[in-house]
């Protein structure tokens, strides 16, 4: 790997100006370095820099975007309660009636969803 140091480029830049001085160096010459040093310098930052910083995406035990794309709801068996991977919800029965919410409901909370076990349900 590529080890850049302070050194390494305060040295090339300061022999880049003094061989410009001795007019050893064409015009030609340093348009072609500007030109790689951005281009390196482009590079690094695509490499240092994260794709993933500001993605938001389904809960951690949902499939990713693009996953198994015909799915709609997760049945969680032990729980009795669904997700709507489209909508975004749960649903789950609670007081004899279905209720639906955006968050985990409060009688879920403890419970890990990724470990339960988990139905991907392909029709509506």
């Amino acid at each position: 790997m590529l080890k850049i140091t302070f050194d390494v480029i305060f040295g090339s830049i300061i022999g880049f100006y003094i061989l410009k001085l001795l007019n050893l160096i064409t015009m030609e010459t340093i348009k072609n370095r500007i030109a790689t040093l951005f281009g390196v310098l482009i590079l690094v930052f695509m490499l240092v820099v994260p794709t993933d910083v500001f993605s938001q995406g389904p809960p951690p035990w949902a499939p990713a975007h693009g996953y198994r794309a015909k799915t709609r709801h997760i049945y969680f068996p032990d729980q009795n309660m669904y997700y709507d991977i489209q909508k975004g919800v749960y649903i789950y029965f609670n007081n004899g009636k279905w209720a639906v919410s955006v968050r985990v409901p409060s009688i879920f909370v403890g419970i890990n969803l990724g470990r339960s076990t988990q139905i991907e349900l392909d029709f509506y």
